[in-house]
């Protein structure tokens, strides 16, 4: 044995013990138990360097080195049993450096606690340390492998760690790095290979540069109930990273590769996500049951086979940015069943919904999104926002809406294949300043209820908005270039001020049942059928709408009605206004159009007053019972008013200069009152029926022609011309007090 009491050499203390291949490991303890004063152990190659059963107890500070080719095995050659360790460390201030292990349960283990612990430049096969309460360890420069149904590195309770620039190959089924109830630690510059890092109840933590390839199903990078954690500019293959119960968290700047979910968080707080690049994962960046949450700056590519792009579940306070994602096969940004998540300038691509959101106090503003079956969807349980996003080139609709209390606005959407907005069973929704091209529908309303929808642009789509629903309104908006402008069923629906042009079918189409419906103060034009048509609708008001160049004004059918104040004209039409029903009331409207009839009515009871009627050959055409004319104003090019009907009240209306007649009837019990109906080239009255009334009219130059029995024809005006004042055929006439 030699021992070498002092050194003049640089990196040689006072007390070195130099080892060579001959030492047993009873040599080596005895000379470090029998001189205090070694600092140094050496062990030296001066032949093979193998040194066989070392196993030895480091109880005091000392620097434990090797030469190059030193290798230290942990077999037993007798019994070819394993040691369980090579170095047993109950001191501080322990060196253990340039070693090759091999053979050991553990190649280094602890019994207390101890301080100021390096462990460098060995290569280690097995499991380099287990330790607990060690304080200011350094373990750097290795590289181990080997590992069985264990970890690498394996340190509890300990304190002020650095694990750096270590090559590890581990074991799939346990992590390479296992730290427990430590804090203070720095992990980088490390290559994992097959098996991670997983850190429990750990604190301040710093976790950089790794290059880390673990098991695609379990995490490489793990982390439970620790804080202050910062996990960045690593490289991740097959795991990615997970961490739960923990708080203070940022993970950014890795790379990570096809792992099943690349970012997991769950039942945390104060976490950043940020600037990390993930490829080929099942799900991007996970996180749920947790609070003040960043997810921004990240990339997220696909193909994905199962989850989400970023996917947020009952969390609150989270707010996702500036994140690209593209390729994803599901959903590009997920949230579920949270509340207070902000979702914004993110771009999104080629997934099955864009950006996906379900929850409270959601907003969804200044993304883009391209090229997905779904631009955005939303389900809100109060206080949604849905604003400032630019939607292209959607497989179904652009935004999807379901829920309550929820803002749609400042949207452009483009190109989507079935609706540029949709929303189903929702109600208190305000949908405004949205512009809309190149869809099936503009806005497309399923089940919903107490709508407010404004100011949208809509273009080139079949139909601009279509909507099954109550209480909604619609106003202001600009819809052109579509098959219908409008379509709706339903109650108490408001549309007012839109302007409507160049559809191919329809304006206006109120489709089925609706009752106490109001259309008021559109302007609709060039509609190549009809501006305004209601099929089965009651209570509905028509007002101060103009109607302009389309082929048909308004085709209603329904009861108690009322269309007025309407300014319509146009060019050539057969019936440019038709109403079919009881007890509607048509007032006050201006008719200007080129085309058979002006006005066509087919029901009883109802109501036609104050309107003015000119370009048409007939004005109002009526077919019923019980009808009322009332002060209407007729220039028309044939007929003033044509009937065929009974106990119709025609009173005080103006009918003059028809080429035929200004007031037609066919019927009995009519009574014609007060009307003026001069100069028209057939008969300024005709009437044929029994027990008809017609008093007080003014029917200059062609007068009266009554054919039938017991009608009164009393006090009117018919001019001097005598061939043309009364023709009267029937019986039992009574005509009395007729002048001039």
């Amino acid at each position: 044995m030699f021992v070498a009491i002092s050194f003049s050499l640089s990196g040689v203390s006072a007390g070195s013990l130099f080892v060579n291949e001959s030492w047993t490991n009873d040599d080596i303890q005895n000379a470090l138990d029998g001189d205090s004063s070694i600092d140094v152990l050496h062990f030296q190659k001066s032949d093979l360097g193998i040194y066989n059963g070392i196993s030895l107890l480091i109880n005091r500070g000392m620097s434990i080195v090797s030469d190059n080719g030193v290798f230290i095995s942990g077999f037993n050659e007798d019994t070819y049993d394993q040691f369980g360790n090579a170095f047993n460390i109950v001191a501080d201030n322990v060196l253990i450096k340039g070693f090759s292990f091999e053979g050991y349960w553990s190649n280094i283990v602890n019994m207390g606690n101890i301080k100021n612990i390096t462990i460098i430049d060995n290569i280690v096969k097995g499991i380099l340390i287990e330790a607990s309460g060690v304080n200011d360890i350094t373990i750097g420069n290795n590289t181990l492998s080997d590992i069985e149904y264990s970890s690498c590195i394996s340190l509890t309770d300990s304190n002020n760690i650095n694990i750096i620039n270590n090559y590890i190959f581990g074991s799939w089924s346990e992590p390479s790095i296992l730290l427990a109830g430590s804090n203070n630690i720095n992990i980088g510059n490390n290559n994992l290979f097959d098996g991670g890092v997983l850190l429990t109840d750990s604190n301040n933590v710093s976790i950089y540069n790794n290059n880390v390839s673990g098991s695609w199903s379990e995490p490489s990078i793990s982390l439970t109930g620790s804080h202050n954690v910062n996990i960045s500019n690593n490289n991740v293959t097959s795991g990615g990273v997970s961490l739960s119960d923990s708080n203070d968290i940022s993970i950014s700047n890795n790379f990570i590769y096809d792992s099943e979910i690349s970012i997991g968080v769950g039942n945390s707080n104060n976490v950043s996500v940020y600037g990390n690049n993930i490829v080929s994962v099942d799900n991007g960046i996970s996180v749920g049951d947790s609070d003040n949450v960043k997810i921004y700056k990240n990339n997220v590519s696909g193909p994905t086979s199962m989850g989400s792009g970023i996917g947020v579940g009952n969390s609150k306070n989270v707010d996702i940015s500036e994140n690209k994602v593209d390729n994803v096969i599901n959903e590009g940004i997920s949230v579920s069943e949270s509340d207070k998540v902000n979702i914004r300038n993110n771009k999104v691509s080629k997934s099955s919904t864009g950006i996906s959101a379900s929850g409270t106090n959601l907003k969804v503003i200044d993304n883009k999104l391209n090229d997905n079956d779904n631009g955005i969807s939303i389900n809100s349980e109060g206080n949604g926002t849905v604003s400032k996003n630019t939607i292209q080139n959607s497989y179904s609709s652009g935004i999807y809406v379901e829920g309550i209390y929820v803002n749609v606005a400042d949207n452009v959407i483009s190109k989507s294949r079935d609706n540029g907005i949709y929303l189903s069973g929702s109600s208190d929704i305000n949908i405004y300043n949205n512009k809309i091209t190149n869809s099936d529908s503009g806005i497309y309303i399923d089940s919903s209820d107490f709508l407010k929808i404004y100011n949208n642009t809509i273009k080139n789509t079949n139909y601009g908005i279509s909507s099954d629903g109550d209480d909604i309104n619609i106003y202001k908006n600009y819809i052109s270039l579509h098959k219908t402008g409008i379509i709706f069923s339903g109650t108490r629906i408001n549309i007012n001020n839109n302007i409507i042009s160049n559809s191919r079918k329809n304006g206006i189409h109120i489709d089925g049942y609706s009752d106490e419906c109001i259309i008021k103060s559109n302007i609709i034009t060039n509609v190549k059928k009809i501006a305004i048509l209601a099929v089965g609708s009651n209570n509905l008001k028509v007002s101060k709408n103009t109607l302009k160049n389309n082929l048909k004004a308004i085709h209603l059918s329904g009861d108690s009605n009322t269309i007025s104040s309407n300014k319509i004209s146009g060019s050539s039409s057969p019936k440019p206004i038709v109403i079919k029903g009881s007890r509607n009331l048509i007032k006050s409207n201006s008719i200007n159009f080129k085309s058979s009839y002006g006005v066509s009515i087919y029901g009883k009871k109802n109501k036609l007053y104050s309107n003015k009627i000119s370009g048409v050959n007939t004005g109002f055409y009526v077919k019923g019972d019980s009808n009322h004319l009332k002060t209407n104003k007729i220039s028309s090019k044939n007929q003033g008013i044509f009937i065929n009907g009974r106990y119709s009240y025609v009173f005080k209306n103006n009918v003059n200069k028809n080429r035929k007649n200004g007031i037609h009837i066919f019927g009995s019990f009519n009574k014609v009152i007060k009307n003026t109906a001069n100069n028209n080239k057939g008969h300024g009255i005709k009437l044929t029926g029994h027990v008809n009334k017609i008093k007080g009219n003014i029917a200059k130059n062609r007068g009266i022609k009554v054919n039938g029995d017991k009608n009164i024809v009393t006090n009117n005006k018919v001019g001097k011309s005598k061939s043309h004042r009364l023709c009267i055929y029937g019986y039992k006439n009574k005509v009395k007090g007729n002048s001039n």
